[in-house]
């Protein structure tokens, strides 16, 4: 009698379910996980971005900075350079000159050095302020009565050696390397020998015709002799 075949046992769904690595992914886990990378990759590069544009923006705020700090140094630099020129033509008057000159040009000079500090003392660094002050001083001492030679040396001096120290302080920030000055500061950049040669001849000839005056009116005479006649006698 011929054998009747087993039958093929069926797999268990539990079986199945070992095989087949469990339960199958939800339809919306592949959209959800891009869309999370999704979500971060835009919220790194915002960061990047907002980064970049910040770097951006305080870069060119310190250049706009650099630019005031220079810009107004300079501008307080030229008005001291006027009241240097001023008190170079003192070192070739008397008192008495020197007096006019300052009521027909001093008060505009220093009202434009008074402006020009300001605005420099709002955009300038903290370490500029001991060489600020100095250069202000001395500059509106060479504007001082009584305008005596020795006193007016000194200013001009010290003015000219705080003035080398602001230019240095300005270009350290433009980056750019401090100047190299020839020996201390001092008269000579502004060609003393011909300036003091000049207001000591111009000093001893009103000294001379003051003697000659005195001279003269103590011998009863008002008119002193002309340098033409003198000159005549001479010859």
């Amino acid at each position: 009698m011929p054998q009747t075949p087993a039958p093929t046992p069926s797999p268990t769904p539990l079986l199945v379910q070992i095989i087949s690595g469990g339960e199958p992914a939800p339809w919306w886990g592949v959209p959800a996980i891009a869309g999370a990378f999704l979500l971060i990759g835009g919220f790194l590069t915002y960061l990047y971005a907002r980064h970049t544009e910040k770097a951006k923006q305080d870069r060119a705020q310190q250049e706009k900075w650099a630019e005031d700090v220079l810009s107004t140094g300079l501008a307080m630099l030229a008005a001291g350079e006027r009241i240097r020129k001023h008190g170079l033509l003192s070192l070739r008057r008397g008192a008495v000159e020197n007096l006019k000159l300052m009521a027909e040009n001093g008060m505009p000079l220093m009202d434009e050095i008074t402006i020009a500090a300001r605005r420099f003392n709002v955009t300038m660094p903290q370490e500029f302020q001991s060489d600020f002050d100095g250069y202000l001083m001395w500059s509106l001492m060479i504007m001082t009565p009584p305008f005596q030679r020795p006193g007016q040396e000194l200013a001009l001096n010290n003015q000219a050696k705080f003035e080398r120290a602001l230019v240095t302080r300005l270009r350290a920030t433009r980056k750019l390397t401090p100047l190299q000055f020839d020996g201390e500061a001092d008269f000579g950049s502004l060609r003393p020998e011909v300036l003091l040669a000049e207001a000591v001849a111009s000093d001893l000839d009103a000294e001379r015709r003051a003697s000659e005056r005195r001279s003269h009116r103590s011998h009863g005479d008002d008119d002193p002799p002309t340098q033409t006649s003198s000159a005549t006698h001479e010859d």
